[in-house]
């Protein structure tokens, strides 16, 4: 094992559970995925599609991989040169906005 191998969820402080939900972005395809809500670009989250029932998450992200990894997801190409084009395009999307607030919850 190596660090960040084995990692958990915990729940906030003063508090006994942990409201975890497992989400997909939504949103337009595109170079930015955020929906305008009472004047200020947000993010759209949709339920996840049916899960097994036996949840495993292999890879888990946090924070900007995770951000880049969902707003691809959307805009997914048939080749990976295009992939890689993309992926480039969505991390320059994301430095160059600002910071949705769904993202900032517990950061403050």
């Amino acid at each position: 094992l190596a660090n960040f191998d084995v990692w958990g969820v915990m729940p906030p402080a003063g508090s006994e559970i942990v409201d975890f939900k497992l989400a997909e972005l939504g949103g337009r395809q595109g170079h930015d995925p955020r929906v305008v809500v009472d004047g200020q670009k947000q993010l759209q989250f949709k339920p996840a599609r049916h899960p097994v029932p036996l949840f495993v998450c292999l890879y888990y992200s946090a924070g900007f991989a995770a951000y880049m990894t969902a707003r691809f997801q959307l805009n997914r190409r048939s080749s990976p040169l295009f992939n890689t084009m993309e992926y480039a395009r969505q991390a320059a999307g994301i430095l160059s906005e600002k910071l949705p607030p769904q993202l900032n919850v517990g950061l403050e």
